[in-house]
């Protein structure tokens, strides 16, 4: 058998102990071959022992212990209760406790979408009367815009007509010129057809004429119409302050009368003119004035004056004594029963001789009340 090398990736090498003798038997080599290879494999062996107990402690972590109670292990949190919705009544509340989960997240969620429906349509209605409202401001504000420049148009249409149409002043120019142009359409043709044109323009500028002052005359209606209702929107609330002074105002009929004598008044007493009061009532400036509470609480106290002057004088009545039985006390003098109330306190704070007097002046005094 001839003799075979291992290959060196197979050879082993294991040290030897420092005890081992330098010429030993093959069966010594043998046994301290066995010894090391012992050795070298203890620690491999060993290993999986001590990753065992870290698994098992893992594995204990993991899942509890079969005696392991509710109590030990980490309490779920609660679901938090869903409330009823805002539109629902406090009666109806009892009834919502009442009814399952399930029932109550879908009438919540339902009582949600209804409300967010809600809002969506309010915020658009109030964006739509916000559009509109704007549309409104800016059409009156134009409208005003307009109606400022009427003035100034009518005026400039009324210099083009004096200076393009200056023959023409009444209808009988106008009527001379047709009968003219009619007189002139046998023997003057063109002529008579100048004359047709010149009534023809002068026709189409009296009614931009007539158009634009129809415009102006409808502006001033409305400004007349809404100065007069601001009018009587002031006058109101001042009636309404001077009947809270005056509440007998709110009879008609004594109303009226007390605005008859109040221009007469104004008028006689007061110094003002009748002219004048109606020039300040048509002027709506100055009849903010004239209905004014303040005014007519001056005025209205003026008339109560002259009122209590015109009064006769009436006669105080004097005092008449009671009547009195025969036999009756009659009382006792005021005078002496206040001069015997203060001697009773000088005497109780006097004494000696001091004491004598006043107890001898006070028994006088109250003989003399006793007659």
């Amino acid at each position: 058998m001839s003799e075979e090398t291992a290959p060196v990736g197979d050879a082993v090498t294991i040290p030897m102990p420092a005890d081992a003798p330098a010429e030993m038997t093959v069966s010594d080599a043998a046994r301290l071959l066995s010894q090391a290879r012992r050795r070298q494999e203890q620690p491999a062996e060993s290993a999986p022992e001590a990753t065992a107990e870290p698994e098992s402690a893992v594995e204990a972590d993991a899942a509890p212990e079969e005696g392991t109670t509710v109590e030990d292990t980490e309490a779920e949190p609660e679901i938090p209760a869903i409330d009823p919705p805002r539109s629902w009544s406090k009666d109806a509340h009892e009834r919502w406790s009442k009814l399952d989960r399930e029932t109550q997240e879908y009438l919540a969620a339902r009582d949600s979408e209804d409300q967010r429906a809600i809002k969506r349509a309010l915020n658009e209605a109030a964006d739509e009367r916000k559009a509109v409202k704007a549309e409104r401001e800016a059409a009156e504000q134009e409208k005003k815009t307009y109606q400022a420049k009427l003035p100034s148009l009518m005026q400039a249409l009324q210099d083009v007509s004096d200076r393009e149409f200056p023959d023409i002043k009444s209808i009988a120019d106008y009527e001379r010129f047709a009968m003219e142009a009619h007189r002139l359409s046998a023997e003057d043709p063109f002529k008579a057809l100048q004359i047709g044109n010149y009534l023809k323009a002068f026709d189409a500028h009296q009614q931009k004429l007539v158009a634009v002052h129809a415009e102006l005359q409808k502006a001033e209606g409305e400004k007349r119409s809404a100065t007069q209702a601001e009018l009587d929107a002031y006058k109101n609330e001042h009636d309404k302050l001077l009947l809270e002074f005056a509440p007998e105002l709110a009879e008609p009929k004594k109303k009226a009368e007390v605005m008859d004598r109040a221009v007469k008044a104004l008028v006689d007493d007061l110094g003002f003119k009748r002219s004048e009061l109606d020039e300040f009532a048509s002027n709506p400036v100055a009849a903010k004035l004239l209905f004014h509470s303040a005014f007519q609480k001056l005025v209205y106290g003026h008339l109560k004056f002259s009122d209590l002057k015109a009064a006769p004088a009436k006669a105080i009545p004097k005092p008449v004594p009671p009547v009195t039985r025969p036999g009756t006390s009659k009382g006792g003098n005021p005078s002496h029963t206040l001069q015997i109330q203060t001697l009773n306190t000088q005497l109780s704070n006097a004494s000696g001789k001091e004491a004598l007097m006043l107890a001898a002046k006070l028994t006088a005094l109250k003989r003399a009340a006793a007659r």
